[in-house]
């Protein structure tokens, strides 16, 4: 039994993490202590690995169905480019990140202009002719009012009375 400044074993589980789509990996895929990565979905769940796959030896059988069996991953995949004509990435290495205009700059401000926030540059500068609204309402969380939300006061928040100090409390002008 456990207490203060004591360790405990955990036991866990090992049982296969679910990914719904396909699987392009840049560097390598290397899966142990009978860890299982289980895909489906997308083109059938396709794993494309660039440098290779490893697990404890042995075939490599760490990638599985939905059922369990042992699906076959690509694992000496060759850099291709994607073929999406029309979208940002088309042309890029399916390795890189669809988002970024350079892989080898530093990330910060590094965004293709449909991957930006709208209304805002890659620095996180408002975009010209944008412009942030005047808030002059404050709200309160309260999960058992306002259920289902308006436009005008989002779900399970209170509006709250405007505050105005009174004149009395204004600090005199300086002249």
């Amino acid at each position: 039994m456990g207490g203060l400044g004591s360790c405990e074993t955990r036991e866990r589980g090992v049982g296969p993490v679910s990914v719904e789509g396909n699987i392009n990996v840049a560097g390598r895929l290397q899966l142990a202590d009978g860890f299982k990565l289980s895909v489906a979905g997308g083109d059938g769940g396709v794993v494309k690995v660039r440098y290779g796959c490893e697990d404890n030896g042995g075939p490599f059988d760490s990638v599985v169905d939905p059922s369990g069996t042992p699906t076959a991953a690509q694992c000496n995949h060759a850099d291709v480019p994607r073929a999406d004509p029309g979208m940002p990435w088309d042309g890029k290495s399916i390795y890189a990140d669809p988002g970024r205009i350079n892989d080898t700059a530093t990330p910060i401000g590094d965004i293709e202009d449909e991957f930006l926030p709208v209304g805002f540059d890659a620095d996180g500068s408002l975009a010209e002719g944008h412009t942030l609204p005047l808030r002059t309402t404050a709200y309160r969380y309260d999960d058992s009012v306002n259920p289902s939300g308006s436009a005008a006061v989002p779900k399970n928040l209170v509006a709250l009375p405007p505050r105005v100090p009174a004149a009395a409390t204004f600090p005199p002008a300086h002249r």
